[in-house]
């Protein structure tokens, strides 16, 4: 019955350990252990391949994908889940703005040192 479960993406929420998502690979009765493979610890990819977790550990256990969903993803359009990062340039403070206008160039000329103008 175990292995019914072999093949399932799950959520563990493990307490103070965190929480884990991956895949089941292995579920050992004796030890009373699961073991997922493609892990994430609390949202970011672990750096190990399987992670094994005891099952006094676990406080609560999602099925998130049945093996049958995961094989009909699998089989369908290849998509990538790997999410890329792009920084933003630092905006530009309100006075900067002012100072220089919305187009962040300076005015040229010359500045009037009595009344603070350009001329």
């Amino acid at each position: 019955m175990s292995e019914d479960w072999v093949g399932c993406r799950v959520s563990l929420d493990c307490g103070g350990l965190g929480f884990f998502q991956g895949v089941i690979c292995r579920i050992n009765l004796g030890e009373q252990t699961v073991t997922i493979e493609k892990p994430f610890q609390n949202g970011l990819a672990c750096k190990f391949p399987e992670i094994t977790l005891n099952a006094s550990d676990i406080q609560d256990l999602k099925i998130l994908k049945s093996r049958e969903e995961l094989k009909t993803e699998s089989s369908g359009p290849s998509g990538s889940s790997v999410v890329q990062l792009v920084r933003k340039k630092p905006k530009q403070p309100v006075a900067e703005h002012l100072k220089y206008g919305a187009g962040g160039s300076t005015t040229t000329g010359t500045k009037d040192t009595k009344t603070g103008k350009v001329q």
